[in-house]
């Protein structure tokens, strides 16, 4: 059994149709508390975290909401063979008889891709400058107004070209590391990386740093008896976490919504899932991707 952690913040009709695609799989969701929880995502057969947190991109919040799902799947009389974070504008690109297929027989493996921070200055300056990604303005106003956001977005602006100038050397042991937030972790290895982040000097050296969610993880397991089960050790070859990609396919824009015209290009990938989806640009995609699994899935069987 996987146990799948969502992040959410939009778009309950896509989060539903996802989580109806990876049973008989377990789904543990942390919907943004800046988004209201509507009788819409009450409906989906998930468990959701119930002490939900403002979510805010680039900021250490990403990792409160993931370190919340990891701690709910756990607390689960259910042992998982895996740890899987997606978000909820992923989608599963093959069927999960294949999944389940990989990570019965990988011994153990965390697919948690890794760059070294020493190999790009951009890198570096990710955690070696202060950063002030989350709300200045409180989000139950900032969410309801768009005054507020104005000011919220002007405060961030102000730190960024100021405090955010000062340089803070990095004097941790801990060698860092950088990725793709999305990966798969066993639950022993999930397990190690609650216990460091409880460390408040662990957990310190990232709260103020840029996008930490794409450092915290891989810089902890790299830090740990799970480093030789994880990986892939990746090269330095430019800044983007889709270098580094695990699971997924990832488009190096990163913001890209996939649409009907990138059909061909994911029914040729060997990856399990596609970001990013939704459910005004892809609901034909989708369509036809269900149609593929689908067909994917009949063979997987007669091979069996």
């Amino acid at each position: 059994m996987i146990a799948f952690l969502i992040l959410a913040h939009n778009d309950p009709r896509q989060v539903a149709r996802l989580v109806s695609k990876l049973q008989p799989h377990h789904v543990f969701i942390h919907l943004d508390k800046k988004t209201s929880m509507s009788q819409e995502w009450e409906s989906i057969q998930a468990a959701f975290v119930k002490d939900r947190v403002p979510v805010y991109w680039g900021d250490f919040s990403q990792i409160e909401a993931t370190i919340a799902l990891v701690k709910l799947a756990l607390s689960s009389s259910v042992i998982y063979s895996k740890l899987v974070l997606i978000s909820g504008s992923c989608y599963p690109i093959r069927p999960m008889r294949e999944l389940e297929a990989l990570f019965n027989s990988d011994n153990g493996y965390n697919y948690i891709g890794r760059i070294p921070v020493d190999a790009s200055e951009k890198l570096r300056w990710m955690t070696e400058h202060r950063f002030h990604c989350g709300g200045f303005v409180p989000w139950q106003l900032s969410s309801r107004s768009a005054w507020a956001r104005l000011v919220d977005r002007g405060l961030r602006r102000i730190y960024f070209e100021t405090v955010s100038k000062i340089r803070r050397p990095w004097t941790s042991r801990v060698r860092r590391f950088h990725g793709s937030q999305w990966w798969a972790l066993s639950p022993e290895c999930g397990g190690y990386v609650i216990e460091r982040f409880a460390d408040e000097e662990t957990a310190s050296l990232y709260r103020k740093s840029m996008i930490p969610d794409e450092q915290f993880f891989h810089s902890i397991v790299a830090d740990s008896v799970f480093k030789e089960i994880s990986g892939p050790d990746v090269p330095f070859i430019g800044v983007g976490a889709h270098v580094a990609a695990n699971l997924h396919i990832i488009d190096p824009a990163l913001k890209k919504w996939f649409t009907i015209s990138d059909f061909e290009e994911i029914g040729m990938s060997e990856r399990f899932f596609v970001r990013k989806v939704s459910t005004s640009a892809s609901a034909e995609l989708l369509d036809k991707i269900d149609d593929m699994v689908a067909a994917r899935d009949a063979g997987f069987r007669d091979r069996l």
